[in-house]
Formats: structure tokens, sequence, C-alpha cells
């Protein structure tokens, strides 16, 4: 029997795909549309701190993989904490970049995860990324 492991994944990767055909296939652009949303339901839950700790603590795990991906400057982090993350994605080759976007999402949800469960993780994801319109994957579907 399969785990629940793909879940997160799953969600992550139809988002993605989504976010990058209504950016026209801008993978800096559409990232940062989904961190934006992200930030915007995460932050009255853990707070800006709590959730820029998690977003840097994302990258320096994600750096492992990519290791261009660098923290934003101290100056950068609360006003504009992903104009960092836009410059290095649009400076590299768009499947390098999207491949970068992917994982360093992927690790936010994991340490989301640890931090305040999959339940709650989960309710997360679905309203931070799921309108009415956009059919995103079902649990159940993870294990089939």
């Amino acid at each position: 029997m399969a785990t629940n492991e793909a879940y997160p994944h799953q969600i992550l990767s139809h988002v993605l795909s989504l976010a990058l055909s209504r950016d026209s296939g801008d993978v800096a652009r559409a990232t940062i549309r989904l961190w934006e949303v992200a930030a915007s339901e995460l932050m009255p839950i853990i707070g800006t701190d709590g959730f820029l700790v998690v977003y840097a603590r994302s990258i320096q795990l994600t750096r492992s993989t990519f290791p261009w991906l660098s923290p934003a400057p101290t100056s950068q982090r609360t006003e504009a904490p992903f104009k960092n993350l836009a410059d290095v994605l649009d400076a590299h080759d768009p499947s390098d970049a999207r491949a970068a976007s992917h994982a360093l999402l992927l690790s936010f949800i994991e340490l989301l995860i640890l931090l305040i469960g999959d339940p709650m993780t989960t309710r997360f994801l679905l309203r931070a990324w799921g309108d009415g319109s956009v059919a995103l994957p079902t649990r159940n579907s993870a294990h089939e």
C-alpha cells in the first residue's frame, strides 16, 4: 500500500504546472505568485517571523541540490522576501528554475508537515492553492 508521502508531491506538481501555464511558462513569476499566496494564507497561522524562518530553512535545505539558491539579504527578508528568489530563478535555464522551484516548495511543505502536522498542512495547501476551478488531486488518488 502506498503512503501519504506522494500527496504533497501530487498537489505541488499539479499547482506548479497550472501556475506555469497561467504565467506563460515564466517560472519566476509563477513561483513567486505561489509563494505570495502561501505567505498570505500561512502568516496568520504561524506569524511573519515563523513563515520567514521556515522559508529560509527551506532554502538552506534545497541548496544542497541547487547551490545557486541563496537566502534573501537580511534587509530584504521582511519587505520583499521573494525578490531574491525571483532574481535567481530568472537567471537560470527554465528547466533548472522549475526543478529548483519544485524542490524549494516541497521542502517548505515537508517542514510544515513536521511543524503543524499533515492534516493542517493539507488544509493549508488546499486553501492557499486550490480555487474552485482547480481540480487538485485527492489524497485517495495518491494511493492508486
